[in-house]
């Protein structure tokens, strides 16, 4: 029987990594029925396991294939780069989403970080042109203020869970904004907009959240 010596628990079927820690298990011939056991892991799981290393072998074949066809056709523009960004970050995405042990706001925001980095990489691979950092990135960060408000309005009991994400959206607009200055030499109109939208989305927040803000901001940052 397979043994996890971090969480102590035998384990009854022939996974290789805990269901708990994730990780690796260990054979233990001395293993006893009374000491806890896990139980087996469902068939759904072990199907999403496979859905995902499909999806994992998929996405290298496309890429492969788009980089051939690529290099054989119009090898001077590589957009074979950004289909492999857009891949990955398909990939990612639904690895990461159907994790149980994350919050979903959490998986919001990470998605949030790791897309526009996709988007500013992408314009990076086309050239720069600087549209990711000038109205992209403004937009995601605006439909996220959007989001994270439709989920405080539905989440009433636990709205200031929401307040962390306003101040990442907050300090990412201020990036985009900077970025773009310094590109342009001038302000860009929507990421001056988003940069509004999310000041005044987290003052809403904090000014009419009262308490239940303030402690919010006390546990993250003793403040």
């Amino acid at each position: 029987m397979n043994r996890c010596q971090r969480c102590k628990v035998d384990i009854i079927d022939d996974t290789v990594k805990c269901p708990l820690c994730h990780g690796v298990l260990v054979h233990d011939e001395n293993s006893v029925q009374h000491q806890p056991l896990y139980p087996t892991i469902s068939q759904k799981g072990q199907a999403l396991q496979w859905l995902f290393k499909i999806t994992i072998f998929a996405s290298i074949i496309a890429e492969a294939v788009c980089i051939l066809v690529n290099y054989l056709t119009t090898w001077q523009v590589k957009w074979s780069f950004v289909t492999g960004i857009g891949l990955a970050y398909a990939c990612f995405t639904i690895l990461y989403s159907v994790k149980r042990n994350k919050s979903h706001q959490r998986k919001m925001v990470m998605q949030l970080i790791i897309g526009l980095f996709v988007i500013f990489v992408i314009d990076l691979a086309l050239g720069y042109k600087g549209w990711s950092v000038a109205y992209a990135i403004p937009s995601a960060i605006m439909s996220m203020d959007i989001g994270f408000g439709v989920l405080m309005i539905v989440n009433r009991k636990n709205w200031q869970i929401y307040i962390m994400p306003q101040i990442w959206m907050v300090i990412a607009s201020a990036a985009c904004l900077i970025l773009a200055w310094m590109e342009m030499d001038v302000l860009p109109l929507f990421a001056l907009i988003a940069i509004v939208v999310s000041v005044i989305a987290l003052a809403v927040s904090i000014v009419f959240g009262d308490r239940r803000a303030g402690n919010e901001l006390y546990r993250r940052f003793h403040i």
